[in-house]
């Protein structure tokens, strides 16, 4: 029993040294592949308001069949946009990142166009207010030019949501037609962007994004109502659509700027 004692002493001496060179060796090696890890943190703000001048083209996109001199009309729009798009990743090497999105878009259209007499007035109003949140992952793969500016690919993957309420119809002295539009849409997206990056320092980089494909597959509900000086007419109509496409978008409206940081 003596001797049984002394063994089992031996032994646990034996394995707790063991275990603490282990556990050691751990530590050691977390430290080494943190060193090796660059945390990013990175985003963009945009918010801008547009007004008369980018009413031309809502006009002429959708009301020009409605209407036979469009010079003629008086009119005007307020468009204010505010898109939050924030994102953390980390650096696996010296060329991938893996991580994480975020992005909150709201938008506020206004159109009136006014094309009766002082005498009988007649106007056109659009308004539609725009509220999307998406979430997704993202992958980016930089090939260098230089010390400080490397091109770049990024494949993502997300899940949107987007709720749209928008109203059209016309005003005049007596009365007021019109018929509201609530939308909602759930959709995934997938698909490629390209952005450069302009190395600042270590720790900071400015970033341009000029380019997107990508495909949406979701579906859609939407409820129509009709209304004559604000009292529903009828019953609200109620539908539900599927809805894909591919999107390519290479021009001014997928433009944007953001900083990131090296932690």
């Amino acid at each position: 029993m003596k001797h049984l004692t002394t063994i089992l002493l031996l032994y646990f001496l034996l394995c707790s040294g063991f275990l603490s060179a282990q556990d050691g060796e751990i530590e050691e090696a977390k430290t080494c592949f943190l060193k090796k890890i660059d945390l990013i943190l990175g985003g963009k703000i945009q918010m801008n308001s547009s007004d008369q001048s980018t009413l031309n083209d809502f006009i002429s996109n959708n009301l020009s069949s409605d209407f036979s001199s469009i010079n003629s009309l008086q009119y005007q729009g307020v468009q204010d946009n505010r898109d939050l798009n924030f994102y953390m990743g980390i650096m696996i090497g010296k060329h991938l990142m893996l991580g994480m999105e975020y992005r909150t878009i709201n938008t506020e259209s206004l159109y009136t166009i006014d094309y009766g007499t002082p005498a009988s007035p007649f106007s056109y109003n659009y308004d539609r207010v725009l509220d999307m949140h998406t979430t997704g992952i993202i992958a980016r793969y930089m090939i260098p030019f230089s010390k400080t500016v490397s091109f770049s690919f990024q494949p993502f993957a997300s899940i949107n949501k987007l709720n749209s309420i928008y109203s059209t119809g016309y005003v005049t002295s007596t009365n007021s037609t019109i018929t509201r539009y609530d939308q909602r849409f759930n959709f995934n997206r997938f698909g490629l962007s390209t952005q450069l990056c302009f190395h600042l320092n270590k720790r900071f980089n400015f970033i341009v994004n000029f380019g997107r494909l990508s495909y949406i597959v979701g579906e859609v509900n939407q409820t129509t109502v009709s209304l004559v000086d604000g009292v529903t007419q009828g019953v609200p109509i109620y539908a539900k659509d599927d809805i894909s496409d591919f999107e390519a978008h290479f021009n001014y409206s997928t433009l944007s700027i953001g900083f990131e940081i090296v932690l």
